[in-house]
């Protein structure tokens, strides 16, 4: 039976960045695309993901903010997954003291603006600005309501799932970006180290990974899936 891939976005929480990894993976992969809406806690995201799950063969590709969701789906349904792809993320957020402050800043402070944008391609991108990819980018974290944003860095400030790592003996692939600056080398081997049965493999790229790299972590997709069939 082939998989089902499950694409479960960043911070963002739209999916629409999943475009070019979309695109470089194989036409006949059933893929489908997870959308947050109005989750409030990590139990919501994790249900909201759990609802569009298939009963049996299931991959989980998760990027950045839902790597802590589909931890937590590894742990509580193994006989619905197959497997995991885990793309710059982490057991534990690595803004901690920015995201416990976020809660009591004012919703105004999480528009879009020159400065946030600024830091999204300082941060998330690297400078990077040549590629067609980075407008969409742009774009999309912008169009995100600024209370939205508040709320899922408030959900970051809480969430510990390192207790769990032990626990999942479903087979992970982790890809970690090279040069990435939000989430630390020391946060992406607590991930790697903690996972009874991981594959790690480093990308040459930024935080945004998928976004900027996505042929090659489709190639690194499709190379795993086939070890696992």
């Amino acid at each position: 039976m082939s998989p089902r891939l499950l694409l479960l976005p960043g911070l963002e929480g739209t999916g629409r960045l999943f475009a070019p990894l979309q695109a470089a993976l194989a036409d006949d992969i059933e893929i489908v695309v997870i959308a947050y809406r109005d989750e409030q806690t990590l139990e919501e995201y994790v249900q909201s993901v759990a609802n569009r799950m298939a009963d049996t063969n299931n991959v989980l590709i998760a990027e950045s903010f839902s790597g802590p969701i589909a931890l937590a789906l590894l742990s509580r349904y193994p006989s619905r997954i197959r497997c995991a792809v885990l793309c710059a993320t982490f057991a534990v957020s690595p803004l901690r003291t920015f995201c416990r402050a976020a809660r009591f800043m004012p919703t105004w402070g999480f528009r879009t603006s020159p400065l946030r944008r600024a830091l999204i391609r300082l941060f998330a991108l690297n400078g990077e600005t040549h590629q067609p990819i980075v407008q969409e980018i742009m774009a999309v974290t912008g169009s995100v309501p600024a209370a939205v944003t508040k709320s899922r860095l408030a959900v970051l400030s809480q969430i510990d799932l390192r207790p769990v790592l032990a626990s999942i003996h479903l087979p992970v692939l982790y890809l970690q970006a090279s040069r990435d600056r939000v989430v630390s080398r020391r946060l992406s081997r607590q991930v790697i180290e903690g996972l009874p049965r991981v594959e790690a493999r480093v990308i040459d790229g930024p935080h945004m990974l998928a976004q900027t790299r996505a042929r090659e972590c489709a190639n690194a997709i499709k190379e795993f899936l086939l070890t696992i069939q």
